[in-house]
């Protein structure tokens, strides 16, 4: 008995080496096509603010045009997205309650259209939604169950009149809400886990995808009213929505044991595309983006899955995984990073097609392009 114990103890070490060879931060597969250049980094003055948790494209002002806002937990850094100098950088430790955060679905938006960004706390990760004024004051907070945080609240015009509306994911169903807050109807009295919004091709309006606890995905017009719904063949937790390679398409990911699967599928129900992807523990996500790296380039594939925490020698921290495909659907760069929600696409740099923003932790925003 003893021997068996002696030897499962040294043996420990290879185990836990071999389920997580791969988890590691580092690149895995490259092909030669990918530069990869640091745009902010943690550690230095005017730098990194924290860990990454959102990075988008914002526009609030014809003085400033377009600029990249990165979201961390307690703070906000807004940057030319042209050259990536800092023009703000805002503090909210002093103005939310102790051991609060902004959440890792938070997001700038303009609801009135003044100008002034609002912060939506999109929830998630058993976190309140609602909306904070741009000096981090709450506006308004939603709770169908006082006891129980809503899944998830996005943002949209669905009707296109130029006024933004909330949707809320929640165990007690979906939700309209006006900039307000106020309930303007309940859709759904299903358990919804996860929604986005999607601009159908063949409607004039948007949809509203929203996907059941049952793993049914089921698409809502403005009005509410049940326009298109099915089940897919797959065990999966949450979707996302990518224009690749040639229209809007529903992104998923599929555990595996130390390994994972994309999958792509139409509005309609049908597999377009999927990818194994080993050495990493998928666990939440994923997140994917359409890439046009050149001018005159077809969109390149970006996806981005999760862990939770993992053991990745010699430390004990969550990862994210980053692939990018090219327009042909071959996986061409695959990098493990630091766990984080940072991931956007910046098409605004002269002289050149989009290129990629990903966060990695605390550490850096990379910027990666075609070489």
């Amino acid at each position: 008995m003893m021997n068996l114990l002696v030897m499962v103890y040294l043996s420990f070490p290879l185990l836990i080496g071999w389920l997580f060879w791969g988890n590691n931060p580092g690149v895995k597969v490259d092909l030669g096509q990918i530069k990869k250049a640091p745009v902010l980094t943690g550690g230095v003055p005017g730098g990194l603010p924290g860990r990454v948790n959102k990075i988008q494209v914002v526009n609030f002002s014809p003085k400033t045009g377009n600029e990249i806002a990165i979201l961390g937990h307690r703070r906000i850094t807004l940057l030319s997205c042209e050259n990536y100098h800092i023009s703000k950088q805002l503090s909210f430790a002093d103005m939310l309650p102790k051991g609060s955060s902004l959440g890792s679905n938070s997001e700038l938006v303009d609801v009135d259209g003044d100008g002034t960004f609002e912060i939506m706390r999109g929830g998630g990760g058993y976190r309140d939604v609602g909306l904070l004024d741009d000096k981090g004051n709450p506006l308004w907070t939603f709770h169908p169950d006082p006891h129980v945080s809503p899944n998830k609240m996005i943002h949209g015009d669905l009707n296109r009149d130029g006024l933004i509306e909330f949707y809320v994911a929640d165990h007690t169903g979906l939700y309209q809400l006006d900039p307000k807050g106020k309930v303007v109807k309940k859709i759904s009295d299903a358990w919804v886990s996860d929604i986005n919004i999607v601009d159908d091709p063949h409607r004039e309006k948007p949809l509203l995808v929203a996907l059941t606890h049952r793993k049914e995905f089921q698409m809502f017009d403005f009005n509410g009213d049940l326009v298109r719904r099915f089940t897919p063949a797959y065990h999966f937790r949450h979707f996302d929505i990518v224009n690749w390679p040639l229209g809007p398409n529903i992104l998923i990911g599929v555990e595996g044991f130390h390994r994972w699967k994309i999958v792509l599928i139409d509005l309609d129900g049908k597999t377009i595309f999927d990818q194994m992807l080993t050495n990493f523990w998928f666990s939440h996500g994923p997140e994917g983006v359409a890439v046009r790296f050149g001018e005159k380039e077809q969109p390149y594939l970006a996806v981005v899955g999760h862990t939770k925490w993992v053991v990745s020698l010699p430390l004990t921290q969550p990862l994210t995984q980053l692939n990018i495909f090219s327009h042909a659907g071959e996986l061409i760069y695959q990098e493990t990073l630091r766990a984080n929600r940072g991931f956007c696409v910046n098409g605004c740099k002269k002289g050149k097609g989009e290129v990629l923003l990903v966060g990695d932790n605390a550490t850096a925003v990379w910027e990666y392009s075609l070489k």
